[in-house]
This record gives C-alpha cells, sequence and structure tokens, in this order.
C-alpha cells in the first residue's frame, strides 16, 4: 500500500488551501520550495508542516506508518522544532494567522535551505540516500501495486478477460474496470 503522505502533521483543507494561496502569492515561497525540492524530496510537504507548525492551534502528528520515509528526516526537524522554546514565543504570533505564519514558515524555510546547501545538518551523501530511499519506496509502491492487480487477475471469474490481458489482446474496458476494483 503506498504510503501518499509527505508530511507530518495533520492539516485540513482550509489549511492546505490557505498554505497554496501564500505559495501563489509569494515569488520567494515558491523559490524557496523549488530550491529546496531540488536538494531533497517532499520539501514542499515540509514547508506545509512549517507552517500548520506555526499557524495550527493544536498540532497533532500523523503516525509514522502513514507516512512516507523519505521524509523521515523532516519529523526529525519538527520534533527538535518543537523542543525549544524560542517556537513557543514564535507560535504567539503566529497561531491562527496566516499572512504571519506564512512569512515565518518562509524565514525558518530559507534558514534551512541555508543549513542545507552549506551540508551543516545534512552531508551531500545523507541527501542523496534520501533521494535513493524516495526512489525505492516508489518501485515497492508500484509491484505492489502490480501485486494487487495481479491478484484480482488470479481471482477473476472471466479466465477468458485474463488471457486477453495477459496475452496484450482486446480487453472489454467494462468487465476490466470492475475487475480493478472490486
Amino acid at each position: 500500500m503506498a504510503r501518499e503522505r509527505t508530511h507530518w502533521i495533520e492539516v485540513d483543507a482550509y489549511d492546505r488551501a490557505a498554505f497554496q494561496r501564500l505559495t501563489d502569492d509569494s515569488p520567494s515561497l515558491r523559490a524557496l520550495t523549488a530550491s529546496g525540492s531540488k536538494l531533497l524530496p517532499h520539501f514542499d510537504g515540509f514547508l506545509l508542516d512549517l507552517y500548520a507548525l506555526l499557524y495550527k492551534m493544536n498540532i497533532v502528528l500523523h503516525p509514522e506508518a502513514d507516512v512516507t520515509p523519505a521524509a523521515g528526516f523532516y519529523r526529525f526537524l519538527i520534533d527538535e522544532l518543537r523542543a525549544t522554546p524560542a517556537l513557543e514565543v514564535l507560535r504567539h504570533q503566529t497561531v491562527l494567522d496566516e499572512g504571519v505564519a506564512g512569512l515565518v514558515t518562509l524565514l525558518l524555510g530559507q534558514a534551512l535551505l541555508e543549513l542545507l546547501k552549506s551540508e551543516r545538518v545534512l552531508a551531500r551523501g545523507d541527501m542523496l540516500d534520501v533521494w535513493n530511499l524516495q526512489q525505492q519506496t516508489e518501485e515497492i509502491d508500484g509491484r505492489a501495486e502490480h501485486a494487487e492487480t495481479a491478484a484480482a487477475l488470479r481471482d477473476a471469474k472471466h479466465p477468458a478477460q485474463c488471457a486477453a490481458i495477459l496475452s496484450g489482446g482486446n480487453v472489454d474496458p467494462a468487465w476490466l474496470a470492475s475487475a480493478l476494483t472490486a
């Protein structure tokens, strides 16, 4: 089963939309996302986490099993941030204030980006390891999807349709859709 979450802090549709509006309106935030995404996968998810950490009244973390493994480094950063007294001082100014939370997200994100670029937080080899982990996760998820399809075909009640799929022949699209969703 694919773990589709790339962020750690629970957010709702409103939170995602507010952060997306801020990103759309801020060339600096878009540039930060693009630059950070070149160094580590799911940097955009981390920025959403930063925003949520600053904006939301109550912080609830997703279980580790629900988040893609390549986002594990961000969980470490979130835990470290949450342990600092400075975060509480910032939160007094940012909680439930979209604009201020967005600005502080930008500033903290830029600081982290500079630390990443200077390799003071992660060495280049470690960043490559995170990318490799992401690639391996995608491959495993892809194989799991193929296994589910194979199981559906194995259990199908129409062997002629299964044979057509395996041989590359014509398959009734309605049957295929029903077999894959069953």
